[in-house]
């Protein structure tokens, strides 16, 4: 028992000590205006980046989204059925890799996907077209 109450004190005091050494950190406090001037700016810079992320989603939506045909399953060797497939919406040939615009915002052009040969992205359905991956192998990336 006394060895436990001599360890608790110890770490005690050593806390004590830590918490009471001068702190070497630079620290600058800004003066009440420059302090709002900030919050205001990192706040229309979030509303700002959310407006041109909807921008994006929507002139994907309107420009290279289309309807496809999606499948939760993997068969290896086989084509799958019909019925495997869902509505969904997918990508256009050539863009599963995204976008981005020119400089003077007149067009788009393809990113190159990610992976070669698999389809990914993000939203609409989940991003799940079926790729063959050759020799009656299908992937799904859902």
């Amino acid at each position: 028992m006394r060895k436990l109450f001599t360890a608790l004190l110890l770490a005690t005091v050593t806390l004590v000590a830590i918490a009471q050494a001068p702190q070497r950190a630079k620290v600058i406090l800004l003066d009440a205006a420059d302090v709002e001037e900030g919050k205001r700016l990192s706040a229309e810079l979030e509303a700002a980046q959310k407006r041109f992320a909807d921008y994006q989603e929507r002139i994907e939506g309107k420009y290279i989204s289309v309807e496809g045909r999606c499948s939760d399953f993997v068969i290896i060797g086989q084509k799958l059925p019909d019925s495997a497939y869902k509505p969904c919406r997918t990508r256009k040939e050539g863009w599963y890799g995204g976008f981005e615009f020119s400089e003077d915002f007149k067009a788009i052009v393809p990113k190159a996907a990610s992976e070669p040969g698999i389809r990914l992205g993000g939203g609409f359905c989940g991003w799940s077209p079926v790729t063959s991956l050759g020799g009656g192998a299908y992937f799904t990336t859902q």
